[in-house]
């Protein structure tokens, strides 16, 4: 008996791995870099204090989703390593894992899609458009790696 995958499935794991790659570090800015980065962008973007301040709340939300991601990262690679190792693991066991990743998988990514739009609806259309442009920017450059100098290869 074979179970249709949901259409959702290889779109949430591509915002997974797309989160975990921009969040790796290796030569890039870190995950704390980048929020002190949104968070100085925001601050002198965002015009309207009261707004300002929900986004740089949703900053810090979307920093704790970061770290709560990472540690369920671990969390399912230690217990998958566990059943592997496990004589007595069964498929069931494999299978129950698996839905509690695929779960929380899909909690985070219904998280990150809600700041998203908490930041847009806080944000004019100029505010959103030079967001993302200097996003854009700051991902670009800190996606390039650079010698010990610090020049581009």
């Amino acid at each position: 008996m074979s179970r249709q995958i949901s259409p959702y499935v290889p779109r949430l794991i591509m915002l997974v791995a797309g989160l975990m790659v921009t969040s790796a570090c290796g030569g890039r800015q870190t995950t704390t870099e980048k929020m002190t980065a949104a968070r100085e962008q925001i601050t002198e973007i965002v015009k309207n204090p009261e707004c300002r301040q929900k986004l740089l709340v949703e900053v810090d939300r979307w920093d704790a989703l970061l770290t709560e991601n990472a540690q369920s990262d671990a969390a399912f690679i230690a217990n998958r390593d566990a059943l592997n190792v496990s004589y007595t693991a069964t498929e069931a066991d494999f299978e129950l894992l698996k839905q509690k990743r695929a779960a929380d998988i899909q909690k985070m990514s219904n998280d990150f899609i809600n700041i998203r739009q908490i930041i847009i609806a806080n944000t004019t259309a100029d505010e959103w458009k030079a967001l993302r442009s200097t996003r854009d920017e700051l991902r670009h450059a800190t996606a390039t790696p650079t010698t010990e100098t610090g020049a581009k290869p």
